[in-house]
């Protein structure tokens, strides 16, 4: 219905914003084996796991999204983020946003631009709550866990 309402709008009034919300212009599909697409942009600022599941809950990537483009994507490091190119050689690109301990403290004084960190929506319970994240820098990509009171980054995703 969305859908139907918005292409009403576009119709009349030739807005592109309208046009790339039905379109899906804003998710690119990256050509991954689970049809996982990728939003084009980070949201804004950093967020704690609990405030990105609050906000976005099913839009955030799960552990297997976040590991398919580890693994399925080249990453190339250009000093600022990465260009991730998938299977069918789109891509999207992923700013080094930083990242910030629970405290607020960044992890260095050079952190934007050092270093880049994604939620995904896999919580892990324990003595310590933990979430599986994915981080990046300029030695490679990696796969781990952090405590969910830290700031991170949020890339959406959808299928």
């Amino acid at each position: 219905m969305k859908q139907l309402v918005l292409a009403i709008v576009l119709a009349i009034t030739g807005n592109t914003v309208a046009q790339n919300f039905v379109n899906n212009v804003d998710y690119v599909d990256m050509g991954l084996p689970s049809g996982t697409k990728w939003k084009m942009q980070n949201e804004k600022g950093l967020w704690t796991f609990d405030d990105a599941v609050r906000t976005f809950s099913n839009l955030l990537p799960t552990r297997e999204q976040l590991l398919e483009l580890r693994y399925e994507c080249q990453w190339e490091w250009d000093g600022d983020g990465c260009k991730v190119t998938g299977p069918n050689g789109k891509s999207i690109y992923i700013p080094a946003a930083g990242a910030r301990d629970c405290d607020g403290t960044p992890w260095d004084s050079t952190n934007k631009g050092a270093i880049g960190v994604l939620w995904s929506n896999h919580y892990i319970s324990g003595d310590i709550e933990e979430a599986v994240i994915i981080n990046f820098s300029s030695y490679g990509v990696g796969k781990t866990t952090m405590e969910t009171c830290n700031k991170f980054s949020v890339r959406l995703c959808t299928k």
